[in-house]
């Protein structure tokens, strides 16, 4: 019996799309698909990096529907040529914050002014960091400070004030419009700049870099991204923000960190809107407007210690959207750490390490 397309989804700021096929009893193959070519040279078709011509939007979909549906695979990744994941990062990330949480001393956490993958990433880190040292006796000895290049340490302002008021209590202060622009390794030393333009550095022990994050070359070279406000520095797709339909190439649609919308680089993001964007799919394909809209949805289970997290959802406008009546998204909720724990970290290795 021939399967069907179940769903699409992406595959993070390394991805554009899958479409998938339901798995097998015990048995799951993914095939691949790779993004070749140089899509800086495509103009009014972008699926030409695919080769084989000019496909339309229906014939592009029925050849990956075929694929997927092969004797040989379940699902097949539509993915860029060279996007590698590693664990490398990850495991030395580890093994420097015990290291430094067996003796304490200046720790520094930063935050980029880019749209991030997981934008509460550096807040969690943050209260895990004062949780360890904590937990090693060494809180005293040591110093834990926040520089963000931003005006805020997170975009929903409820959230953001929640944060500032914790880091108050746990002595963590926050520097605002403070943007990271070199560090000395050797010397342990960052150098931060304001919008002015004044320059300061500061010695460090454990410093925690999140890099200024953008759209892959394979997309941001291309005539894909929005060409002009907020996303077009980082080559974000030029996506509506409630239909996810591309604004120029009617035949191409966004799904996951890849848009240029407002919020939505979260797994929590891609699940919520994959189904919306099969419906519009499908509506395009058989001449119609597309008829499902986005609200934005958006999770964050935010670490807070060990045993302790906040699961904050959100949509487009800031507002708060808690899907489970038991759990107050302003509330230490040990469900919330149990589900990140448990249930979303598995999720998480498995995708660093290239299963997923």
């Amino acid at each position: 019996m021939k399967r069907s397309i179940q769903a699409i989804m992406a595959v993070g700021a390394v991805g554009m799309m899958a479409i998938g096929a339901p798995a097998l009893a015990q048995s799951f193959k993914i095939g691949t698909l790779e993004i070749k070519g140089k899509p800086a040279e495509i103009d009014t078709n972008p699926f030409a990096m695919f080769g084989g011509g000019e496909p339309t939007l229906r014939t592009l979909v029925d050849a990956i529907h075929s694929a997927a549906t092969s004797a040989s695979n379940n699902a097949l990744l539509v993915r860029l040529k060279d996007a590698q994941l590693s664990m490398t990062q990850t495991e030395e990330l580890g093994a420097a914050m015990d290291a430094y949480r067996q003796k304490g001393g200046q720790a520094l956490m930063t935050l980029p002014a880019t749209p991030l993958k997981c934008a509460g990433a550096p807040l969690k880190m943050t209260f895990m960091l004062v949780d360890r040292l904590r937990q090693a006796g060494t809180r005293s000895a040591s110093r834990v400070e926040f520089h963000s290049a931003l005006g805020n340490v997170f975009s929903v302002d409820r959230i953001n004030q929640e944060v500032l008021e914790r880091w108050q209590a746990l002595d963590v202060p926050v520097t605002f419009n403070s943007k990271l622009v070199a560090i000395d390794i050797g010397a342990r030393r960052a150098r931060f700049t304001s919008p002015e333009g004044e320059l300061s550095e500061l010695d460090y022990d454990f410093i925690h870099v999140v890099p200024p994050m953008r759209a892959p070359d394979a997309v941001k070279n291309s005539p894909l991204p929005w060409q002009e406000g907020g996303f077009a520095a980082g080559g974000w797709l030029e996506v509506d923000k409630e239909t996810l339909h591309h604004r120029r190439y009617p035949n191409v649609f966004g799904l996951g960190d890849i848009n240029g919308t407002p919020r939505g680089k979260t797994a929590a993001t891609v699940k919520k809107s994959a189904p919306i964007v099969t419906r519009n799919l499908i509506d395009v394909i058989a001449g119609k407007a597309p008829s499902e809209r986005f609200d934005g949805y958006t999770s964050c289970p935010l670490l807070l210690r060990e045993g302790s997290a906040l699961l904050v959802e959100f949509d487009y406008e800031g507002r708060l959207t808690p899907s489970l009546p038991m759990i107050d998204p302003l509330q230490d909720s040990y469900f919330a750490w149990l589900m990140k724990y448990r249930l979303l970290k598995p999720a998480y290795i498995a995708v660093a390490k290239g299963r997923v």
